[in-house]
């Protein structure tokens, strides 16, 4: 029988558990308490259930207070439609946190500010076109979001704005068609950019400028006809392109090969 409730002290007794995972069961709702005495846990998967709400006493009283070890925490493919601002509060020490595929279409700006030490971000499957205003200030420590699968059309330098310093960003699988050229200008540390599987048309020479540690784009199976071989001028760290599966002309894909054969890699 599939689990659709977790009632208060249902696992008290198994303070020893480290890894709990409650997948694919149909879980809706999760009672103040139902993790009570899991004190030694770091790895918690609610992922396919049927949860609609986090509240602010989900993770409340004596249950998340007390999972200071707390380090990942899988809540994908529920139907979650609306996160309290202090939800996440007694989970200083999260590192990995998913929320994605979801039916979230609005974020509290303050509602991430606990995870200090938040590295991995999952929101992929959402339906937030853009992230809040300062919602990622406080994660000092984030190093990878993952926003694809979203319905953004454009991107803009206020989709993820004010963002710490992000090495890795994934925003494949969308429906992105535009990029304005100052998108990435407060993300000066990206390492890698993950945009592939869009419908992108076309990319100002300027979209990647100052990206100085950026060694990986993936632009592959987007609607790219012209591309500019400018557009991967002054990127000292650059490594590699993927531009398969476009419409590039041929005159301009053989210019860039041409210029840059060590890195661009194509079908």
């Amino acid at each position: 029988n599939k689990l659709n409730i977790l009632e208060p002290g249902i696992l008290e007794g198994l303070s020893s558990v480290e890894y709990l995972t409650i997948e694919s069961n149909e879980i809706e709702v999760i009672k103040p308490n139902s993790f009570i005495g899991l004190s030694n846990l770091v790895f918690l998967h609610l992922s396919k259930n049927k949860i609609t709400e986090l509240s602010n006493n989900t993770f409340s009283g004596d249950a998340f207070v007390r999972l200071e070890k707390l380090e990942t925490l899988l809540l994908g493919k529920n139907q979650i439609k609306a996160i309290s601002a202090d939800v996440f509060k007694p989970l200083s020490n999260l590192i990995s946190l998913q929320l994605s595929e979801n039916e979230l279409d609005n974020l509290e700006s303050d509602v991430l500010t606990a995870l200090v030490n938040l590295i991995h971000l999952d929101l992929p499957g959402i339906k937030i076109k853009q992230l809040p205003e300062g919602i990622l200030r406080p994660l000092k420590s984030l190093g990878s979001l993952y926003f694809g699968n979203n319905d953004i059309k454009v991107f803009t330098r206020k989709t993820i704005p004010k963002a710490p310093p992000l090495l890795y960003l994934y925003l494949n699988n969308g429906n992105i068609e535009e990029i304005e050229s100052d998108a990435f200008e407060d993300l000066k540390l990206l390492s890698q950019i993950h945009l592939n599987d869009n419908k992108i048309k076309h990319l100002d020479n300027k979209t990647f400028a100052g990206l100085n540690g950026l060694c990986y784009i993936d632009l592959s199976n987007n609607d790219i006809s012209d591309l500019n071989p400018q557009l991967f001028y002054n990127l000292p760290s650059l490594r590699r392109v993927v531009l398969d599966w476009n419409n590039i002309e041929p005159n301009a894909l053989e210019e860039i090969y041409k210029r840059y054969p060590e890195f661009i890699h194509l079908i």
